[in-house]
């Protein structure tokens, strides 16, 4: 095996992100931990970590456009607003 291969590249990059994801479910479960303990003395607390290293994609769609995709993925016939 070469010492700079593509095997031995390929490997490592494996491995570093498997320790980064190692870690970051370990600063969640801490993290989420924490805010229920926080939670049962009474202090709210308004994000999770992990909606902060990992943001959720934001939905620009319109209120009739989610409408409309929730009722035909539940296999029903959208007519939309009849007016």
């Amino acid at each position: 095996m070469e010492l700079a291969g593509p095997d031995y590249l390929a490997d490592l990059l494996i491995s570093a992100a498997a320790v980064q994801w190692r870690e970051d479910g370990y600063r969640i479960y801490v993290t989420d931990a924490l805010s229920a303990i926080a939670g049962q003395l009474g202090v709210s607390t308004k994000q999770r970590y992990a909606d902060i290293i990992h943001p959720k994609p934001e939905d620009t769609r319109k209120p009739e456009e989610i409408a409309a995709s929730i009722i035909t993925g539940a296999g029903l016939i959208y007519k939309g607003s009849e007016e």
